[in-house]
């Protein structure tokens, strides 16, 4: 990291070899954000061009020389940048992994897993969503588009009306009734 000595700011910015990676966007991997965490270090991996490192669409090149050098540094670059963009408890689940395409294939496994625990569950969160003192409607509509995204995702159907009836039912407390009403 480094800090900027005229505004005191500190840049969260990883520097891996000569290139910039620019962490600063990508809030830390919890569990509850992988999928926009994903997004956005897909994003990043596109632009360096390592993408195809990632997700193992490119494997280590066996032979010893340029290839094989790039590539390593490309797996080095991917594999501390994901590191650096998770909370200490994410980074734990994942130590046994020895490169960022491993690292990848089991954050997928993990938090996008179709079985019908994770459906279960994503469905209960979505069902059980209710602004209040701590969350605010627009939080509480975004939380609920976030999950019924997720169980789209995964094939559960939820059209863009039982979604509107979701958010209007989350508004319980009296202060919502005349929005509830209108």
């Amino acid at each position: 990291m480094s800090t900027s000595g005229s505004t005191g700011t500190t840049s969260k910015t990883t520097y891996v070899s000569s290139r910039k990676f620019d962490t600063a966007s990508i809030g830390k991997l919890s569990g509850t954000n992988f999928r926009v965490w994903k997004m956005r270090m897909t994003s990043l991996f596109t632009t360096h061009g390592i993408m195809s490192s990632v997700d193992g669409t490119q494997p280590r090149p066996a032979i010893t020389g340029t290839d094989r050098d790039s590539g390593d540094q490309g797996n080095n670059e991917a594999f501390t940048s994901m590191l650096m963009t998770m909370t200490d408890e994410e980074v734990e689940g994942i130590s046994g992994c020895k490169t960022a395409s491993e690292i990848w294939t089991k954050l997928n496994t993990m938090y996008q897993s179709l079985s019908g625990e994770l459906k279960q569950i994503l469905s209960q969160r979505y069902y059980g969503v209710m602004a209040c003192d701590y969350r605010s409607p627009v939080k509480t509509m975004l939380e609920i588009q976030n999950l019924a995204a997720q169980l789209r995702s995964m094939g559960v159907t939820q059209t863009d009306d039982a979604e509107v009836v979701r958010v209007i039912t989350s508004l319980i407390e009296e202060k919502y009734r005349q929005f509830r009403e209108a």
